[in-house]
Parts: structure tokens; sequence; C-alpha cells
């Protein structure tokens, strides 16, 4: 989770006040997105929290459903697999990716 500081968060408020968010994204657009998912994730967890409902996160490498209660249940192994030929990939700003649409 990121640790931003009332000063830092009130300084990136103010500043998308002032832009659209697209010069902000050109600007700030690391910081300003991981603070704005940090932010979200947070009071997403916290809602339901208090609202006695599951949270569903990623914990060594198992899908798992954490109750209001505390406990946890397994719902599925997830199996990362490193593919080279990402791995391998420079993507840059504005590159455009396509897809192949199955035949089904």
């Amino acid at each position: 989770m990121i640790n931003l500081s009332e000063k830092d968060y009130d300084v990136i408020i103010k500043s998308l006040m002032k832009k659209t968010l697209s010069q902000n994204e050109d600007n700030n657009s690391e910081k300003l997105i991981n603070t704005i998912g940090a932010r979200a994730a947070q009071n997403a967890i916290n809602e339901n929290l208090a609202l006695k409902n599951p949270i569903t996160i990623l914990k060594d490498n198992w899908v798992i459903r954490v109750m209001p209660d505390g406990s946890e249940e397994k719902i599925s192994k997830v199996n990362r697999v490193e593919n080279p030929i990402f791995a391998s990939q420079k993507i840059a700003k504005g590159t455009i990716i396509h897809a192949k649409k199955k035949n089904l």
C-alpha cells in the first residue's frame, strides 16, 4: 500500500482540479494512478468490512475469501506462468496492441 501524507494528497487533489484528466495522466501518471487505486481499494475493503461482507484477496498464489469473522476460505490456486514473449517486449505509451478474435 502507498503511504501518502495528507499534504501530498492535497497537492494531488488540487492539481487534479486545475487540469484535465488527460493532462494529469501525462504529468503524474504513476503517482496519480497508484494513489487513486490504493485509496479506492482501501475504501472498498473498509466498506465491505463495515457491511460484514467477505472480501477476496490473493495470498500465497491462492484466491482467498476472508470472512467478516476473520476466517479464510481458499477458492482456487493461481498458477503464475512467466511468458518470455511478454517479458521481452517493451511497450511504450501509445502502443496499439492487436488481438485476434477467436472463431467459435
